[in-house]
């Protein structure tokens, strides 16, 4: 599965690389820029929009609640198949100190999470919405790529323009797999990502999850 992820990655990457050497730089420059811009959006009124969201929804309390029972869910199977009889009474003592310190652990982990889950949600909201905005402008493009003048530049450029575009694409896909296996406590795709070579490095190294969890 691991090796298989990486297939996909590759793919990815070298699939947007011949589209984009086909297709040239100039009309791909203004989709490029818009990318660029979309990032900036996303930066500066991700946090802004989250807060209003955590303050005006229950958003936050539902994903808090998800994160809550799921961890109490593994706790539990933990603690199954105690031993009876005076060991039973013993260790009821101790279990009773340490799942309050637990409880305050997991309910001070869900909070966090929580927060960050609906930064990276809202993130990706609006580089979405910006980035469907400012591919009109691509339709100007059209005209640009007419200039003799351009079209020398067009091929290179179209190469370096689809190695960014796809190291875009696998981020955010990678930040999308982060939101859902904390939200639903699936570990599937995680778990598959550790067994593999390359893509575990991009998840690992997510510039976008890095930049919101060090805020």
């Amino acid at each position: 599965m691991g090796i298989f992820l990486d297939i996909i990655l590759i793919a990815i990457i070298l699939i947007n690389i011949i589209i984009c050497y086909k297709k040239g730089l100039v009309k791909l420059a203004v989709g490029l820029i818009a990318v660029f811009i979309a990032i900036i959006c996303a930066i500066i009124f991700y946090k802004p929009v989250s807060n209003i969201i955590i303050k005006n929804t229950e958003i936050d309390e539902e994903i808090k609640n998800t994160i809550i029972n799921t961890l109490t869910t593994n706790n539990e199977k933990d603690n199954e198949q105690k031993d009876d009889g005076i060991m039973k009474y013993m260790q009821s003592y101790v279990d009773d100190a340490m799942n309050k310190t637990k409880n305050e652990i997991v309910l001070e982990a869900a909070n966090v999470v929580s927060e960050k889950v609906i930064n990276i949600c809202v993130f990706l909201a609006i580089f979405i919405v910006v980035r469907v905005l400012a591919m009109l402008l691509t339709i100007l493009a059209d005209a640009i790529m007419s200039l003799p003048i351009l079209k020398q530049f067009n091929k290179a450029g179209g190469v370096l323009y689809g190695g960014i575009k796809s190291l875009v694409i696998i981020y955010l896909i990678l930040a999308i797999i982060f939101v859902i296996t904390y939200i639903t406590g699936n570990t599937v795709i995680s778990e598959a990502i550790s067994k593999s070579y390359i893509t575990k490095i991009f998840y690992n190294n997510n510039i976008i999850l890095n930049f919101i969890f060090k805020k």
